[in-house]
């Protein structure tokens, strides 16, 4: 599995446990990540890395 697979299954330890990242077929991140619970939303690079100044309260970073 890959990281971000681990991450969103919950067997990979994290600093936000309750949130769970969106993969790809490839097993990488999404270009687009949210959390559902706040609504926030942000773009990554396929490492998870956050790309600066994404971060919005909307589906559209």
């Amino acid at each position: 599995l890959t990281q971000c697979q681990k991450e969103a299954t919950g067997e990979a330890k994290t600093l936000l446990p309750s949130f769970r990242p969106k993969c790809d077929e490839n097993g990488d991140y999404q270009a687009q990540q949210c959390w559902e619970k706040t609504e926030w939303c942000w773009c990554v690079d396929k490492n998870g890395e956050q790309i600066p100044d994404s971060l919005t309260n909307s589906s559209s970073p």
